[in-house]
């Protein structure tokens, strides 16, 4: 062998060396890249999101008082909430048609509960002085 053998062997290790430090770094930069991008889009994904709810809060607020206006004292403030959130959740019913309606009719139920026992069950417990009404 020649020295001029070795210094061409020695390059062509060298070569190989350089080149598998040069793919991890492109799967390095790679990762870093496609990480960032994520967590930009998650960023933006959830801002928007904020936004949107924050628009469907206001414009159901304004919905609920058109509709029932002042009359928070006979709804009473519980179920204003929880109207509030039933409507909420049924705009995200509105646009993700992969959720089911159960938080809405749920919610809605338990509306019908507060008032029922409100003006039905609460004059008859109070007055046989009662905590709850069995059977």
């Amino acid at each position: 062998m020649t020295p001029n053998d070795l210094s061409i062997q020695e390059l062509a290790k060298k070569n190989q060396e350089l080149q598998a430090r040069l793919d991890a770094a492109e799967q390095w930069i790679g990762r870093e890249f496609s990480d960032r991008k994520l967590r930009l889009e998650k960023e933006s994904t959830l801002e928007k999101t904020r936004n949107e709810l924050t628009e469907t809060a206001e414009h159901i607020e304004k919905r609920i008082q058109n509709y029932f206006g002042n009359t928070t004292q006979i709804i009473g403030e519980e179920n204003i909430r929880l109207l509030r959130d039933s409507e909420i959740n049924f705009q995200h019913i509105v646009r993700n048609k992969e959720l089911d309606g159960f938080l809405v009719t749920n919610t809605y139920q338990k509306i019908l509960e507060n008032l029922f026992e409100v003006y039905v069950t609460r004059h008859f417990r109070e007055k046989n002085k009662r905590s709850k009404i069995h059977p």
